[in-house]
């Protein structure tokens, strides 16, 4: 009896043992599943990253270890919260129909402020990035028949592309910046003079109508523009008195979100890079007051095939050129330096930053393989400027062959040692360097909204107008700039050759001559196999 009560006792306490083990390992496994449970929720629905702000594809998570954690508790301000509550209101569907477009609106300040209905976007990255950003939003407002309230560019300052909300907070510290000449001049010390100018903002803010002839754009569309980036300033100013229901925003889930289409027939179902397709007939039917787009960087963005709309985007390519006095004076005086209008080649070479810096070996490679094509096209057609002194060998056969003009844009220094393939195969090499005197004149140009010199951000497009003047343009791989100075190109010498070199040795060339000459066809048979024709933008 004793032994039965002994095995009934040490089996109970057993059970209640593993009972323990089991209710232990039960509530770990809860509270594991709620933890997990939580951090989906924080990431996915609340869309706060555990990083201050996210990665972009070419970022690191290394370079934000230093960055401290509270950013989103004491530096997101009441404006960027409240942007954050109406996006979690706002969806987008997938399209189901599809329509031609309507007739669109012209330029009128007649029209009722409370029917009006708006569109706009923010932009990010380079000066060319955004003038493509800018494209796309002049051809959404058109074909959706809003008003495109239009940000100011950027000049200087780069921002990369950031998440809605992470977008939209950075942006709000770009301002104005302070007036140089006002704050410096007065300061006798030369070195506290020199600090202070080093000080001062590293970007200025200018509507696009300064720098840009906008006359077709506004014949088609009405177009207001944007003075800063303050989300509370503009809600304002459009009257819109309930966000949440007034506001459509499309939103950023990446960089490739989301594309858009004009012929839901058309519609592929890979959409690589882009990860979802939105119909402009679906954008067009929106009630809201204001649509709201963040991101529409892309030359590929809008995948347009109705022939009207086609025409129009091109149109826009064709007609929104630089009209600023001095950019076009200055550039001019530098082509007639050069020789005049396609009598020179034009080079672009991008390799201070990002990729462009670590394949800048390849690239240069290719650009001296590109050139070497390039300049045995017509050997006559390009003439010697005789304002213009170049190291030409003395042995004549030589100098037949590398004599031609070569204007070179490029970020790099002139003695980095990487460019001694260029600089050591042709003589006559020449850059904005070797026209300082005719730059003089930038010294007094300033911004009109905040008196911020303008010069050194007028530079690079000095450099864009004069390689588009050339005979024949090599641009660099990947680079917007060169595809921004070959669409000129494309328009100014219908004649020339666009080649576009790619890093495994072929090329994308562009010929625009229906009646091809020996010379052209002897190029091509030379030019890699896997060479792709078409043109660049």
């Amino acid at each position: 009896m004793k032994n039965h009560q002994f095995l009934s006792s040490s089996y109970s306490n057993s059970n209640r043992r593993n009972f323990g083990r089991l209710q232990r390992k039960f509530s770990i496994g809860i509270g594991l599943i709620l933890s997990f449970y939580a951090i989906f929720y924080i990431h996915k629905v609340l869309k706060i990253s555990l990083l201050p702000y996210p990665i972009a594809d070419n970022e690191s998570q290394d370079s934000y270890k230093s960055v401290n954690i509270t950013f989103l508790d004491k530096s997101i301000s009441d404006e960027s919260k409240k942007l954050e509550n109406h996006i979690k209101n706002s969806s987008t569907h997938q399209p189901t129909i599809q329509c031609e477009p309507e007739e669109t609106q012209v330029s009128s300040n007649s029209k009722n402020h409370h029917q009006e209905k708006y569109i706009t976007y923010l932009p990010h990255s380079g000066f060319t990035n955004q003038r493509i950003s800018l494209i796309n939003g002049i051809i959404l407002a058109w074909y959706t028949n809003r008003t495109l309230i239009v940000p100011p560019i950027i000049l200087g300052k780069t921002l990369p592309w950031k998440r809605e909300l992470y977008l939209q907070h950075l942006l709000a510290e770009f301002k104005s910046g302070k007036i140089v000449s006002e704050t410096c001049r007065y300061l006798s010390d030369e070195e506290d003079d020199l600090s202070c100018q080093q000080n001062q903002p590293s970007y200025t803010l200018l509507p696009w109508d300064y720098l840009f002839d906008m006359e077709f754009v506004r014949n088609n569309i009405r177009m207001i523009n944007r003075p800063d980036f303050s989300f509370k300033r503009l809600i304002s100013s459009l009257g819109i008195v309930d966000p949440e229901t007034e506001i459509h925003y499309i939103q950023n889930k990446d960089r490739y979100y989301p594309q858009f289409f004009d012929d839901s027939s058309h519609i592929p179902v890979n959409l690589v890079p882009f990860k979802q397709a939105l119909h402009l007939c679906e954008l067009r039917s929106r009630p809201e007051k204001l649509v709201h787009m963040f991101s529409i960087f892309g030359s590929s963005r809008l995948r347009l095939r109705f022939s009207e709309n086609l025409k129009f985007r091109k149109s826009i390519l064709d007609k929104m050129l630089f009209s600023h006095p001095a950019l076009v004076n200055i550039s001019k005086s530098i082509i007639h330096d050069l020789g005049g209008l396609a009598s020179f080649i034009g080079v672009h070479l991008r390799m201070g930053d990002l990729t462009f810096q670590q394949n800048k070996t390849e690239t240069i490679e290719r650009i001296v393989e590109a050139l070497h094509e390039v300049t045995n096209i017509d050997q006559d057609n390009l003439r010697q400027s005789s304002s213009i002194n170049c190291r030409f060998p003395k042995n004549d056969s030589i100098r037949s062959s590398t004599s031609k003009i070569i204007y070179i844009a490029t970020d790099a220094q002139l003695n980095d040692t990487s460019l001694s393939p260029i600089f050591n195969t042709y003589p006559c090499i020449l850059t904005l360097l070797n026209f300082t005197s005719t730059l003089e004149s930038l010294n007094n140009i300033v911004n009109p909204i905040d008196n911020s010199p303008l010069k050194e951000f007028l530079l690079p497009m000095i450099d864009l107008l004069v390689v588009a003047h050339s005979k024949h343009f090599v641009g660099t791989p990947g680079s917007t700039f060169s595809g921004f100075a070959a669409n000129i190109h494309n328009i100014l010498v219908p004649n020339g050759e666009n080649l576009l070199v790619k890093l495994d040795g072929s090329s994308f060339l562009t010929n625009k001559k229906k009646n091809k000459k020996k010379g052209r066809k002897a190029i091509r048979k030379k030019l890699d196999s896997s060479m792709r024709v078409g043109k660049i933008l």
